[in-house]
């Protein structure tokens, strides 16, 4: 009996439909393949075209200036900058101005001015741009621009930015109480911004109302934890209330901060105030390996002025605690290179040069130092002095003269600006001013170039 071969019990039966022909579907695969390219493609060019990217930077970047994080909303910026570059069209000044706004919240005049000069050169608006020169201008005590901003300046900048350009309008010309009126209208307007607190707790410190000020940087930390300056102001009034402790444990909130660096320094500095000198010496020993130049800025964001190598002055306390004068020596004298009018490094050095025995050297710092009181003393004469008679334009100049031999050329720079401002064509404070600047570059040059040659000497 003969058998049917399987193929034949077991034909298969051709499929019905589109996929009944093999050749068909790589045909139809290529045609889905090649839609979704070019609809990628062109979203892709969409995005790129339209800037879709900075935008939302630039969103993201506001969205943390709102919440006071200046430096989040800079490195959002920096991503939109990076878009805007490989963009075919120029871009416009939306990215410029912002990174302006938080600069000036930081307190850096000078990158935010440059920001400004970007956006001008990328053709903002002349008129917007002037209110956002007007803040500039009102960190210097301008009246003028302090007048612009609080009648118009809310139509062009956020109203957080008038207030706090106007509040250190205030503070330039040491109008404390008039500012902290300022800085109530804000709290009044905007009561969950921690910013508004802060600025009014700054005015009650410089005031010496030192509870007032603790109470404001408290209630700023309430509503907003990651406002660190705030932090670290608290723990500046703590220490000059003598509360070590407590100025310790609010420092201690800016660590991992962007005053990370500067919050050290202080913590090594309250470590120091009790006692606690080996602890002390680990926080304050890694920032003595760091210029001063590098802590200016730091110090500058916090509404500090570091004018006296705050790491070194601190350092070289710490070790003389520790019995290790030796070591202390070159710190002095390196606080010394970098501000010669440093009355407390000059009467460290010659106490400490004459506890090893080195009396020579100690007589010749002992001398400088003699000089340097006679200067601050005629200094308070001529405070006094202004003080009676406000348009003393010749004791005012004097004063400027004393302050860039004797006390720091940022004073001698702020009291040549008001001098200008109401005598702009006076010859000697003119001279005065352009000394101040280029003495300024000079110290500063000649200390990178001390650090250099340790360095390499090492």
């Amino acid at each position: 009996m003969s058998r049917r071969p399987l193929t034949k019990r077991f034909r298969v039966q051709p499929s019905i439909g589109p996929e009944s022909s093999p050749a068909e579907k790589p045909r139809s695969c290529r045609h889905w393949q090649r839609w979704v390219i070019l609809t990628i493609a062109s979203v892709l060019l969409i995005v790129w075209l339209g800037d879709v990217a900075g935008h939302l930077f630039r969103s993201l970047a506001s969205r943390a200036m709102q919440d006071n994080r200046p430096h989040a909303a800079l490195v959002w910026l920096h991503w939109a900058a990076g878009s805007e570059s490989l963009r075919p069209f120029p871009p416009d000044d939306s990215t410029p101005r912002l990174q302006a706004l938080a600069f000036f919240r930081l307190n850096l005049r000078e990158p935010a001015v440059t920001a400004l000069e970007e956006a001008a050169r990328r053709r903002g608006d002349a008129r917007q741009l002037g209110f956002y020169h007007d803040l500039a201008d009102a960190h210097h005590g301008k009246v003028a621009a302090v007048e612009r901003l609080t009648e118009h300046g809310a139509e062009y900048l956020p109203p957080q930015a008038v207030f706090e350009g106007v509040i250190r309008h205030g503070l330039y010309h040491g109008h404390f109480d008039w500012a902290i009126t300022i800085a109530d209208m804000w709290i009044a307007q905007y009561p969950d911004d921690g910013a508004a607190f802060y600025h009014r707790g700054r005015m009650h410190e410089l005031s010496n109302r030192f509870e007032e000020a603790s109470d404001d940087y408290q209630s700023a930390l309430e509503l907003q934890p990651h406002l660190y300056q705030a932090a670290y102001r608290l723990g500046m009034v703590s220490k000059k209330r003598r509360l070590f402790e407590d100025a310790e444990r609010s420092l201690r909130q800016c660590l991992d901060s962007p005053c990370d660096a500067v919050a050290r320094i202080e913590i090594a500095d309250a470590l120091w105030e009790q006692g606690k000198y080996d602890a002390a010496w680990a926080y304050v020993e890694p920032a003595v390996k760091r210029s001063p130049l590098e802590y200016v800025d730091l110090y500058r964001q916090v509404d500090d002025f570091d004018d006296y190598d705050r790491a070194a002055v601190t350092a070289a306390r710490i070790l003389e605690s520790q019995s290790r004068l030796a070591e202390a020596i070159p710190l002095w004298e390196r606080a010394l290179r970098f501000n010669r009018r440093n009355p407390e490094a000059y009467d460290a050095l010659v106490a400490t040069l004459r506890r090893i025995g080195r009396t020579e050297e100690a007589g010749l710092y002992a001398t400088r130092h003699t000089e340097l009181l006679a200067m601050r003393r005629e200094c308070s004469e001529l405070r006094v002095r202004i003080s009676d008679v406000a348009d003393d334009i010749e004791a005012k100049v004097r004063l400027a003269e004393l302050y860039a031999q004797c006390e720091s050329l940022a004073s001698a720079h702020l009291v040549l600006r008001e001098v200008l401002a109401t005598a702009p064509g006076h010859r000697r404070a003119q001279q005065l001013q352009a000394e101040v600047f280029r003495q300024k570059a000079d110290e500063d040059r000649a200390f990178s170039e001390s650090l250099d040659l340790k360095g390499s000497r090492q």
